[in-house]
């Protein structure tokens, strides 16, 4: 909601905003985590790019295309975005 928010009210352009997670889901092959965060993009109507999805979508990465991105926190280092949401920080070590 808050990036529909930001999109909208502010006119901040998607491609400026990066949603970052820790991690899918409790153990490997769970993704509910993420999942959970991308219904709440549908739900909203935003247009989104899941680039940490595999490699494909790794390497098929633009930054100028207009969509908010979601990545995991490990595959967004490097990357430079002018406002990054932090999802599930309390997941962390």
């Amino acid at each position: 909601a808050r990036a529909k928010l930001w999109i909208e009210r502010d006119h901040l352009p998607p491609q400026e905003i990066l949603i970052v997670y820790v991690k899918k889901g409790a153990t490997a092959g769970d993704e509910r985590y993420v999942k959970a965060l991308l219904g709440a993009l549908d739900e909203t109507g935003i247009a989104y790019e899941w680039i940490a999805r595999d490699w494909r979508t790794k390497r098929a990465f633009r930054s100028d295309s207009p969509t908010v991105k979601v990545s995991t926190i490990h595959s967004a280092k490097g990357l430079d975005f002018d406002t990054v949401v932090m999802v599930g920080v309390s997941l962390l070590p």
